[in-house]
């Protein structure tokens, strides 16, 4: 791929991730040897891309669980492109090649160690699921994702130690209401120039619909429990807000799945 239009993007959000790294409360939550998180999927597949949406990177996308389930130790077998000893965020301005290896590990993310617990394995459940529903994947290869490739991206891009709902404040404040999240998300969404949108987990949604702005009347199609809007955005693509984690689908199957990204796809009109 070219990097001339991904690198300005990175370059800009590294410049945020030390502006925040100066604030005590997102020092506290900032992982030192985790760059900013764009996106994850092969930008360079020549197949059509649908664009997940959820709220920040995981811990677990750099750092390894304990047996008590805690996200502590860096991975020994890395997800992405991680700082080493020797380097940090300053340094990484200044050299192409690293900036470079980090879009790399981007486009490389499902063939490498994909964190499969929450985005499943290829064909399987999980967001991989509702997204084969839509005839899209995450993975090379796949069965059921012989329509599009499926490119995952967050509301901003930086992994955090706590949950999202954790340091939902720090996000609203320093990155939300600023218009920072917005612009970055807007710049990723022009060049993975989706086909279709799907943002997904209700406080996600909310947020997106708050500060990150959707065109259009949002409507509840049931007859799934789990409710769903959709609308337009970013230029008019047809856009998705699903009341559901899908990363953590609660009594929801493989095939549930399915069936929700298939009505989910009908009602967005033709893919």
């Amino acid at each position: 791929m070219s990097y001339e239009k991904a690198m300005p993007i990175l370059i800009e959000a590294i410049k945020k991730n030390l502006e925040l790294w100066e604030k005590s409360e997102w020092k506290r939550e900032l992982i030192d040897i985790a760059p900013p998180v764009l996106w994850f999927g092969n930008f360079n597949s020549p197949k059509e891309k649908v664009l997940t949406i959820g709220a920040n990177p995981s811990r677990c996308e750099f750092l390894e669980r304990n047996n008590e389930r805690v996200c502590r130790e860096p991975l020994k077998k890395p997800r992405f492109a991680a700082l080493s000893g020797k380097e940090d965020l300053e340094s990484l301005l200044g050299n192409k090649k690293l900036l470079e290896k980090i879009i790399d590990s981007y486009n490389s993310y499902f063939e490498a160690n994909p964190y499969s617990g929450w985005f499943g394995i290829k064909d399987g459940g999980k967001v991989e699921g509702f997204v084969n529903g839509l005839r899209g994947s995450f993975y090379e290869g796949s069965k059921k994702g012989d329509l599009f490739t499926a490119i995952h991206t967050d509301l901003f891009p930086f992994p955090t130690k706590e949950d999202f709902k954790e340091i939902s404040n720090l996000a609203v404040n320093d990155l939300f209401k600023t218009n920072w999240a917005r612009k970055t998300l807007s710049k990723i969404v022009e060049l993975v120039r989706p086909k279709v949108i799907i943002v997904f987990g209700g406080t996600n949604a909310n947020y997106h619909k708050e500060y990150f702005g959707n065109d259009g009347e949002y409507k509840e199609s049931p007859p799934f429990h789990f409710s769903w809007h959709k609308g337009r955005s970013y230029g008019n693509i047809p856009t998705a807000l699903i009341n559901m984690n899908l990363g953590n689908p609660y009594g929801a199957s493989k095939l549930d799945l399915n069936d929700f990204g298939e009505h989910v796809g009908k009602h967005l009109g033709p893919l």
